[in-house]
């Protein structure tokens, strides 16, 4: 079954889920350090690594530690496989650098690998151990770098890919981690940092706000919530990105910074308010906590940081003395953190016994932590919340608390991640985070894979007829889900909760939630939800405490419970004219008839358009069905999961239900804002205008409350395909100028001025644009300040040029020789992004630039420079007879108004022609235009073999530097097009092996390290009659981005 967390809401809501499936780190051999929590802004100024020209890639400095570690210490030697990891290594640098290929098959003694033009053959026959894969990556990394060196690559990055996808192949939480991400590892572990105190977020486009922390330097300056940050001393916070900002807010304890300020609202103020904040130490809390109604206590730990055991110790004291009679433990979304802290609060709750066992790859690696006796808590009923993103150190204290009896645990099964990591430092200043063991619960039980079991489960159920959820859908990725995962002979994959409940989660609670996100919460992050009103009435009736007591004590709210929200459910299924009654067995054979139906003509839909799916049912049987409801299944995540709910259908009744198939959002609402849909906006369901073209097949899966599902052969699968628009492709040139007044108007960036810089953008793709931004972010810190940089180019047709004009200043104190931007040319809605990093010298004063007058007439077809010289760039071509306002003069060169006040330099020479009579036609030059990639003829999509060829050209004004070819996360192809005769155009005819189901190809063509362009095809791969393959979901298949 797909995990239903593919549907694109559910992903957008997990995807700090994913990323935090946590670790457990321990103390072996030079310190604890560890990757705890996420708290995504609490990183310290970020390091970066500069490059270092004479960095040898041969000598292998962290590659060697890497193998070492492996060969003496990985939990599994049974899953190192010298061979698989080689390749594998190569695989990820493959993929990550543009001009390498890997060339290998199956079972093949060789492989050849090429950069560019370049190739060389390796022997694999001699891979058979750890240390044979240090000759063979020595030789490796020699022909790489002879052929990589003097390019954008960075040899010190080539080897940390090498090294993670090597580890790849050992589990998904070996990894190592660069000198930056390293020292962010330290601080968020840490629990505390130089600061000022405040939760921030991007919303509407801008910094924002989110919570100011209490007792903190934004708090007591007076910060509130949803006010924007417009600039960071003296550095401009447009499109600066959130880490980028909590690097400039971050700093020492003790020193200042500055802030700018808007507020809106009453008391507000539109122009921007200095505060001058000195940065504090932060100490970010791991528990949160407060004394519920009747006596029960709540303990919110968020993660397993060094602080963790004694805040939730001082936490239980204060509501002990507050008349805490009962505790809720709660430790969903907790992704875990360091093993001593887990072993810590689990101890505050047990006298004695085991709370975990480590053991390593030895049998003499075996450790147990137990609990002892002084300090613990005293013996109250106690309810432990988890969920499937708790992990790792969350799930030792729930298992511990569980198999000893102690706490009932509620909620969702837990994550299911059983291993323990240790971090090893390497000689960079980077880590390696390798495992080194399996942790087992009591009893020596594994949850690795299978996760904590909860003894009460909790179900949401959502009725919305739009996005209906009546079915528990899976919202967490858990470990099993991940390639490489490990296993575990001591794992149970089959327990069962004692008790499930289902309860109705109102439709308008899940679009709160969804569109405020998880970082829009109350001032001290409590929402009393509907689990936690559950555990506390739960304990509140419970007269004994122990896991197997409250189970029982629990069965008469239980059912309580269950009665009142079925019932819920029911009422609000009745507007929509169903009947969920549960019905008695009359037994007998079920005969339905079904038919499925989309809304558009041969099931095909166009982003933008509506796209509904029509299930119609007849019972032809002779008793009634009860509570019948189906589930899509399909490759496509948009079609995936969509419920269709007919409840009771008595013999000879037709019943039908429609669901929308594209997503459904608030008209003119977009997310990312800090304001809400006014009550009573619309809902439309739409295809995404970023849909790619395919065809996808739909089936159903049944339920009902007796097991009286239609039969497998009752409705055969349903193919449904989108049609993708044509995308937008830019091409654009750009100068700068200073602005008039500001410098000394000689078009060179200098100390101390103010400047323009003019973006002329070219629409040269075949697509319209929709919601479009032309933005520029400032990379080069502070002393430079971004004024205008942020232009709408919505509804920009095929052809259509548009000019933008950037203003930003230069400090006289802007001590860097360089200035370095970014441009980035994005489509919202169809996610498309163009970006070019630029680095433009700050120049020393030239020649004297003077006041002039009178008009230029080109003698001759002119070329408009930048500044006055002979080598700036050209910006502007024009006609003979063109004539333009002379408004400055520089020896032999005049500045003349290009157009609506733009600058340009010309030799004085080149004037004095005869003025022309015919309308001026000027050309700005586009320095910078992506390659357009075609192919010959349109692409199939789908095909019934097990590979296709893919043929066409790529061109460019410029030149057409190299193209390569990806088939899902596998690099397929690589032509280089360095020495060819035509620079400007090549043709490539690629054979693309394809796997079962949907495979997603994109064509790269570059014309330099900084442009590119793209085309994603998605082509299924049928059966040899044209019957649906199911798309493979394990492994690297699933590891495209």
């Amino acid at each position: 079954m797909r995990p239903s967390w593919n549907r694109p809401w559910k992903a957008a809501l997990l995807l700090v889920a994913c990323a935090l499936a946590s670790v457990i780190t321990v103390t072996r051999h030079g310190g604890l350090l560890g990757l705890g929590g996420s708290r995504a802004l609490l990183a310290q100024p970020r390091r970066e690594r500069a490059r270092d020209p004479n960095f040898d890639l041969a000598r292998m400095s962290v590659l060697r530690h890497v193998l070492l570690e492996i060969n003496n210490n990985y939990v599994d030697p049974g899953r190192v496989h010298p061979r698989e990891m080689l390749l594998k290594g190569l695989d990820a640098i493959q993929r990550s650098v543009a001009q390498v290929l890997v060339l290998h098959e199956d079972n093949a003694p060789t492989l050849t690998v090429r950069v560019d033009t370049h190739e060389q053959t390796f022997d694999l026959a001699g891979v058979n151990a750890p240390w044979d894969l240090e000759a063979r990556w020595r030789e490796i990394f020699t022909f790489l770098q002879t052929h990589l060196r003097g390019t954008d690559v960075n040899l010190q990055d080539v080897e940390y890919i090498a090294a993670n996808g090597m580890l790849r192949t050992l589990d998904p939480h070996s990894v190592v981690l660069t000198p930056e991400q390293f020292h962010e590892m330290q601080i968020q572990t840490g629990g505390h940092f130089g600061g000022l105190g405040i939760v921030i977020s991007i919303r509407d486009g801008l910094l924002t706000v989110m919570n100011p922390m209490p007792e903190t330097p934004a708090a007591r300056a007076g910060l509130h919530r949803y006010d924007r940050i417009v600039k960071i001393n003296e550095e401009s916070t447009t499109n600066m990105s959130l880490s980028e900002a909590v690097n400039r807010l971050r700093g020492p304890e003790r020193t200042p910074v500055t802030i700018w300020v808007t507020r809106a609202g009453a008391g507000g103020w539109a122009q921007p308010r200095r505060f001058d904040l000195v940065r504090a130490q932060i100490t970010v809390r791991s528990v949160d906590h407060r004394l519920m109604a009747n006596g029960v206590g709540y303990a919110r730990i968020k993660s397993f940081s060094e602080t963790t055991g004694d805040e939730l110790t001082r936490a239980l004291r204060q509501m002990r003395e507050q008349g805490m009679r009962s505790l809720v433990l709660d430790m969903r979304g907790n992704p875990g953190g360091l093993l001593e802290q887990a072993v810590a609060v689990a101890d505050l709750f047990l006298q004695d016994g085991a709370i975990v066992v480590t053991a390593g790859n030895r049998r003499e690696e075996r450790e147990e932590r137990g609990a002892e006796g002084p300090g613990t808590e005293p013996d109250y009923p106690l309810a432990v919340l988890i969920d499937g993103g708790s992990a790792s150190a969350s799930e030792i204290v729930a298992g511990a608390l569980k198999n000893h009896n102690r706490a009932v645990i509620v909620g969702g099964t837990s994550f299911g991640k059983g291993s323990v990591q240790t971090i090893r430092n390497l000689p960079d200043g980077g880590a390696l985070k390798i495992t080194i063991a399996q942790y087992l619960t009591p009893g020596d039980v594994s949850i690795q894979g299978v996760g904590i079991t909860p003894d009460i489960e909790l179900m949401p159920m959502t009725v919305d007829p739009l996005d209906m959820d009546l079915d528990a859908d899976k919202l967490f990725p858990r470990e099993s889900d991940l390639s490489a995962h490990l296993t575990n002979n001591r794992a149970h994959n089959g327990d069962h909760p004692a008790e499930t409940v289902r309860y109705y989660f109102p439709a308008e609670e899940r679009e709160q939630l969804r569109l405020r996100g998880a970082d829009d919460v109350a001032d001290d992050g409590f929402r009393e939800d509907f689990s936690i009103r559950f555990v506390r009435d739960l304990l509140t009736a419970a007269p004994r405490s122990g896991r197997r007591e409250l189970i029982a004590d629990a069965r008469p709210l239980l059912d309580r419970t269950r009665a009142e929200q079925v019932a819920s459910v029911a009422r609000a299924l009745q507007p929509l004219h169903v009947d969920w009654e549960e019905g008695t067995d009359a037994g007998g054979t079920p005969n339905v008839e079904v038919t499925m139906r989309t809304s558009r003509p041969e099931n095909t839909a166009a982003p933008g358009e509506a796209f509904d799916l029509t299930v119609t049912v007849t019972n032809r049987g002779t008793a009634p069905l009860f509570r019948l409801r189906a589930n899509t299944k399909s490759d496509n995540p948009m079609f995936e999961n969509r419920e269709f709910v007919f409840g009771r259908v008595n013999p000879g009744e037709t019943r039908t239900w429609t669901s929308p198939l594209g997503l459904c959002e608030f008209e003119g609402f977009r997310p990312g804002s800090s304001s809400l849909p006014a009550p009573g906006t619309r809902k439309v369901c739409l295809v995404p205008r970023a849909a790619l073209s395919r065809t996808d097949g739909i089936r159903l899966e049944w339920s009902e409350s007796h097991g009286h599902i239609p039969p497998a052969e009752a409705v055969a699968p349903l193919r449904a395909s989108i049609r993708g628009l044509e995308r937008p492709v830019f091409a654009y040139g750009w100068q700068f100028a200073e602005q008039r007044g500001s410098g000394n108007g000689d078009g060179r960036i200098q100390r101390g001025e103010r400047m323009t810089m003019f973006l002329t953008l070219k629409n040269v793709g075949r697509g319209r644009t929709f919601v479009a931004r032309a933005n520029l972010k400032n990379l080069s810190g502070t002393g430079v300040l971004l004024h205008d940089a942020r232009f709408n180019i919505n509804d920009m047709m095929p052809g259509e040029e548009r000019r933008v004009a950037f203003t930003f200043d230069v400090a006289q104190s802007f001590r860097q020789d360089e200035l370095k931007l970014e441009l980035v040319v994005e489509d919202e809605d169809l996610r498309e992004v163009t970006s070019q990093k630029l680095r433009v010298p700050i120049a020393q004063a030239g020649a004297p630039v003077t006041a002039a007058t009178g008009t230029f007439v080109a003698a001759a077809a002119l070329e408009l420079r930048e500044s006055p010289a002979s080598d700036a760039r050209v910006i502007l071509r024009a006609p003979a007879g063109s004539g333009f306002p002379i408004t400055a003069q520089s020896g032999e060169w005049v500045r003349v108004d290009a157009l609506d006040g733009r600058p340009g330099w010309a030799l004085r020479a080149q004037g004095g022609g005869a003025r022309s009579t015919a309308p001026r036609s000027l050309t700005f030059v586009l320095h910078n235009s992506p390659p357009l990639i075609e192919t010959d003829g349109p692409v199939a999509l789908s095909a019934r073999g097990a590979s296709i060829n893919l043929q066409g050209t790529a061109t460019d004004e410029n030149r057409v530097l190299d193209l390569y070819i990806f088939v899902g996360p596998h690099k397929v192809f690589y032509l280089s097009n360095r020495d060819a005769a035509d620079p400007h155009r090549m043709t490539f005819n690629a054979p693309l092996p394809l796997r079962p189901g949907a495979n997603i190809v994109s064509v790269v063509a570059r014309e330099g390290d900084d442009v590119a362009a793209r085309r994603t095809f998605i082509i299924r791969r049928d059966g040899p009659n044209g019957e649906l393959l199911v798309t493979p979901r394990h492994g690297d298949e699933d590891d495209e981005d």
